[in-house]
Protein backbone atom coordinates (compact mmCIF):
# COMPACT_ATOMS: atom_id res chain seq x y z
CA UNK A 1 0.00 0.00 0.00
CA UNK A 2 2.83 2.59 0.61
CA UNK A 3 4.36 1.48 -2.88
CA UNK A 4 2.35 4.43 -4.89
CA UNK A 5 3.03 7.24 -2.01
CA UNK A 6 6.59 6.47 -2.04
CA UNK A 7 6.60 6.40 -6.08
CA UNK A 8 5.01 9.67 -6.37
CA UNK A 9 7.29 11.23 -3.83
CA UNK A 10 10.46 9.89 -5.84
CA UNK A 11 8.52 10.89 -8.98
CA UNK A 12 7.89 14.86 -7.76
CA UNK A 13 11.64 14.91 -6.67
CA UNK A 14 12.75 13.59 -9.56
CA UNK A 15 10.83 16.25 -11.65
CA UNK A 16 11.27 19.26 -9.27
CA UNK A 17 15.06 18.79 -10.30
CA UNK A 18 14.74 17.88 -13.20
CA UNK A 19 16.28 21.20 -15.19
CA UNK A 20 20.00 19.69 -14.30
CA UNK A 21 21.29 15.45 -14.19
CA UNK A 22 20.17 13.64 -11.15
CA UNK A 23 22.38 13.82 -8.26
CA UNK A 24 24.41 17.01 -9.78
CA UNK A 25 25.14 19.53 -7.71
CA UNK A 26 24.06 23.14 -7.57
CA UNK A 27 20.49 21.39 -9.07
CA UNK A 28 17.51 23.78 -9.90
CA UNK A 29 13.83 22.99 -10.79
CA UNK A 30 13.39 26.15 -12.85
CA UNK A 31 14.21 26.10 -17.12
CA UNK A 32 16.41 28.43 -18.47
CA UNK A 33 15.68 28.13 -22.20
CA UNK A 34 18.82 27.12 -24.13
CA UNK A 35 18.17 27.54 -27.72
CA UNK A 36 20.58 27.03 -30.86
CA UNK A 37 19.49 29.31 -33.97
CA UNK A 38 16.26 28.22 -34.46
CA UNK A 39 15.47 24.86 -33.96
CA UNK A 40 17.80 22.87 -31.71
CA UNK A 41 16.62 23.53 -28.09
CA UNK A 42 18.14 22.01 -24.63
CA UNK A 43 15.18 19.54 -22.51
CA UNK A 44 16.60 18.07 -20.06
CA UNK A 45 18.63 15.76 -21.09
CA UNK A 46 18.15 15.36 -24.48
CA UNK A 47 20.39 14.52 -27.26
CA UNK A 48 21.90 17.59 -29.80
CA UNK A 49 23.64 17.14 -32.70
CA UNK A 50 27.12 18.66 -32.41
CA UNK A 51 26.78 20.54 -35.74
CA UNK A 52 23.95 22.23 -34.17
CA UNK A 53 25.42 23.57 -31.02
CA UNK A 54 28.74 25.69 -32.29
CA UNK A 55 27.58 28.93 -31.71
CA UNK A 56 26.30 31.20 -28.69
CA UNK A 57 22.83 29.85 -27.52
CA UNK A 58 20.08 31.85 -26.89
CA UNK A 59 18.98 32.17 -23.34
CA UNK A 60 15.50 33.23 -22.04
CA UNK A 61 13.78 32.62 -18.89
CA UNK A 62 10.74 33.13 -17.36
CA UNK A 63 9.08 35.05 -14.49
CA UNK A 64 10.06 33.55 -11.03
CA UNK A 65 6.87 35.01 -9.21
CA UNK A 66 4.91 31.78 -9.18
CA UNK A 67 7.74 29.83 -8.24
CA UNK A 68 7.34 28.65 -3.95
CA UNK A 69 11.76 27.61 -4.22
CA UNK A 70 12.67 31.33 -5.05
CA UNK A 71 10.35 33.94 -3.30
CA UNK A 72 13.55 36.53 -3.43
CA UNK A 73 13.68 36.38 -6.82
CA UNK A 74 10.51 38.04 -7.67
CA UNK A 75 11.60 41.34 -7.14
CA UNK A 76 15.43 40.76 -8.59
CA UNK A 77 14.12 39.55 -11.73
CA UNK A 78 11.56 42.48 -12.22
CA UNK A 79 13.79 44.96 -10.84
CA UNK A 80 17.62 45.83 -13.50
CA UNK A 81 19.15 43.16 -12.01
CA UNK A 82 22.36 41.36 -13.56
CA UNK A 83 22.87 37.41 -14.10
CA UNK A 84 25.95 34.91 -14.68
CA UNK A 85 25.62 32.17 -16.89
CA UNK A 86 27.70 29.17 -16.23
CA UNK A 87 28.15 25.96 -19.27
CA UNK A 88 30.12 22.88 -18.09
CA UNK A 89 30.97 19.14 -19.94
CA UNK A 90 30.73 17.07 -17.09
CA UNK A 91 31.96 14.08 -18.74
CA UNK A 92 35.76 15.28 -20.15
CA UNK A 93 37.80 11.68 -20.29
CA UNK A 94 41.55 12.21 -18.37
CA UNK A 95 43.12 9.63 -16.31
CA UNK A 96 40.81 6.87 -16.41
CA UNK A 97 37.96 9.51 -14.72
CA UNK A 98 35.81 12.34 -15.85
CA UNK A 99 36.76 15.60 -14.99
CA UNK A 100 34.40 18.94 -16.09
CA UNK A 101 35.84 21.52 -18.33
CA UNK A 102 34.00 25.25 -18.27
CA UNK A 103 32.25 25.98 -21.74
CA UNK A 104 31.39 29.63 -21.47
CA UNK A 105 30.81 32.01 -18.26
CA UNK A 106 28.87 35.15 -19.13
CA UNK A 107 28.49 37.60 -16.27
CA UNK A 108 26.29 41.29 -16.45
CA UNK A 109 24.02 39.88 -18.52
CA UNK A 110 20.48 41.84 -18.46
CA UNK A 111 16.86 40.50 -18.60
CA UNK A 112 14.19 41.98 -21.13
CA UNK A 113 11.11 42.02 -18.33
CA UNK A 114 8.69 41.61 -21.29
CA UNK A 115 10.33 38.95 -23.50
CA UNK A 116 12.39 36.70 -20.72
CA UNK A 117 15.32 37.07 -23.33
CA UNK A 118 18.67 37.59 -21.46
CA UNK A 119 20.72 39.60 -23.21
CA UNK A 120 24.54 39.53 -23.47
CA UNK A 121 26.72 42.49 -22.34
CA UNK A 122 29.41 44.05 -25.49
CA UNK A 123 32.10 45.11 -23.09
CA UNK A 124 35.03 43.86 -23.71
CA UNK A 125 36.40 44.76 -20.17
CA UNK A 126 34.52 42.13 -18.53
CA UNK A 127 36.17 38.88 -17.23
CA UNK A 128 33.96 35.74 -19.22
CA UNK A 129 35.15 32.41 -20.46
CA UNK A 130 34.65 32.96 -24.73
CA UNK A 131 32.06 29.90 -25.57
CA UNK A 132 33.38 26.74 -26.56
CA UNK A 133 31.41 24.84 -28.96
CA UNK A 134 30.42 21.18 -27.77
CA UNK A 135 33.75 18.39 -29.65
CA UNK A 136 33.87 15.61 -27.37
CA UNK A 137 35.61 12.91 -28.44
CA UNK A 138 34.50 9.86 -29.92
CA UNK A 139 32.71 7.81 -27.12
CA UNK A 140 30.25 7.76 -24.69
CA UNK A 141 27.84 10.63 -24.55
CA UNK A 142 28.67 13.94 -22.58
CA UNK A 143 26.33 15.98 -20.18
CA UNK A 144 26.18 19.34 -20.86
CA UNK A 145 24.86 21.59 -18.04
CA UNK A 146 23.69 25.33 -18.06
CA UNK A 147 23.31 27.11 -15.13
CA UNK A 148 21.63 30.71 -14.23
CA UNK A 149 22.89 32.64 -11.20
CA UNK A 150 21.58 36.02 -10.00
CA UNK A 151 24.74 38.09 -9.72
CA UNK A 152 25.40 39.89 -6.31
CA UNK A 153 26.12 43.56 -6.22
CA UNK A 154 29.72 44.84 -6.36
CA UNK A 155 30.35 41.17 -8.01
CA UNK A 156 33.71 40.69 -8.60
CA UNK A 157 35.17 37.21 -10.09
CA UNK A 158 37.28 34.98 -7.29
CA UNK A 159 40.57 35.63 -8.35
CA UNK A 160 41.84 31.74 -8.41
CA UNK A 161 39.37 31.28 -11.47
CA UNK A 162 40.16 33.74 -14.04
CA UNK A 163 42.64 31.33 -15.08
CA UNK A 164 39.62 29.67 -16.44
CA UNK A 165 39.14 31.98 -18.42
CA UNK A 166 41.59 31.95 -21.47
CA UNK A 167 40.36 30.06 -24.96
CA UNK A 168 42.81 27.57 -24.82
CA UNK A 169 41.19 24.25 -23.92
CA UNK A 170 43.79 23.15 -22.13
CA UNK A 171 42.93 26.31 -19.51
CA UNK A 172 39.54 25.20 -18.99
CA UNK A 173 39.89 21.39 -17.47
CA UNK A 174 39.03 21.04 -13.99
CA UNK A 175 36.59 23.58 -13.61
CA UNK A 176 34.85 22.83 -10.29
CA UNK A 177 31.61 25.15 -10.40
CA UNK A 178 30.71 24.18 -6.62
CA UNK A 179 33.83 25.70 -5.50
CA UNK A 180 33.18 28.60 -8.18
CA UNK A 181 30.17 29.28 -5.91
CA UNK A 182 31.16 29.08 -2.72
CA UNK A 183 34.44 31.70 -3.42
CA UNK A 184 32.09 34.35 -5.21
CA UNK A 185 29.05 34.08 -2.32
CA UNK A 186 26.27 33.02 -4.81
CA UNK A 187 23.26 31.90 -4.18
CA UNK A 188 21.75 28.13 -5.53
CA UNK A 189 20.90 28.95 -9.65
CA UNK A 190 17.72 30.12 -10.30
CA UNK A 191 17.25 28.36 -13.86
CA UNK A 192 19.20 25.64 -15.13
CA UNK A 193 19.13 23.09 -18.32
CA UNK A 194 21.40 20.51 -19.41
CA UNK A 195 21.31 18.58 -22.88
CA UNK A 196 23.90 15.69 -24.78
CA UNK A 197 26.07 15.28 -27.00
CA UNK A 198 28.04 12.24 -28.74
CA UNK A 199 30.63 11.97 -31.26
CA UNK A 200 30.52 8.54 -33.66
CA UNK A 201 32.95 9.64 -36.14
CA UNK A 202 36.56 8.43 -35.06
CA UNK A 203 38.84 10.63 -37.29
CA UNK A 204 37.31 13.48 -35.33
CA UNK A 205 39.97 14.92 -32.73
CA UNK A 206 38.97 15.61 -29.12
CA UNK A 207 38.82 19.65 -28.26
Amino acid sequence: MLLKPIFAVFLAVSIAQGQTPPGFEPSTSHKLGVKFGKKAAAHQGNKLDKSDTQLVPHLTVKSLKHDAEFPHSMQQTMSDSRYIVFMVDLDVPQNDTKVPFLHWYQSDLKLHRRTGKLHIPNSNHLDKAEYYPPSPPPGPEHRYVELLFDQPRHYKMPSEFKKYMDKKSSTRVGFDIREFVKAADLKRPIAGNWFLVQETDEKDEEL
